[in-house]
């Protein structure tokens, strides 16, 4: 009996001795990452097919860029002045003719596509970037179909 009592106190001892005697120590852990601005092309070949042109009158279409990048980041889109630019000036070719035309940020067609590209900011979604094309009107190109060009779009983030 006395070996039962001693082992009892014991024990409650050593369980009060803890609660008594216990330190919690806490700390941190910092958590932290970087998102990366990134872009991309949901297809990076386009069409703009202005159709049949009457030199009587303009002849306007346009064509829209798939564009998704990271939200908040600043992105650029530069056109380039296509494989028949002239004295400033984009032109589709066939044989031996040109027919000149122009690419624009508006639909109205009065601000031109910037040479240093045209500022966007992402949105973390896609996003349809318009081109507004314009074949001016009054021009002498010779008939026939298969007038072409071909222009570059780079995006720069």
């Amino acid at each position: 009996m006395k070996k039962l009592l001693i082992a009892i106190c014991l024990v409650t001892t050593l369980f009060i001795s803890r609660s008594v005697f216990a330190t919690d120590l806490t700390g941190s852990i910092a958590v932290g990452a970087n998102v990366l601005s990134i872009c991309t092309f949901t297809t990076t070949s386009y069409n703009l097919a202005f159709g049949d042109y009457n030199p009587s009158s303009n002849l306007d279409n346009d064509v829209s860029l798939k564009v998704t990048c990271t939200a908040d980041a600043s992105y650029t889109i530069v056109l380039s002045n296509g494989g028949n630019y002239l004295g400033g000036t984009r032109r589709m070719s066939h044989s031996t003719y040109y027919l000149n035309y122009g690419l624009y940020t508006n639909a109205l067609r009065t601000t031109s596509w910037p040479d240093i590209g045209n500022a966007e900011t992402g949105t973390g979604s896609e996003q349809s970037i318009p081109i507004y094309g314009r074949v001016p009107s009054a021009q002498g190109a010779g008939a026939g179909s298969g007038y072409s060009d071909s222009v570059a779009i780079t995006i720069t983030y």
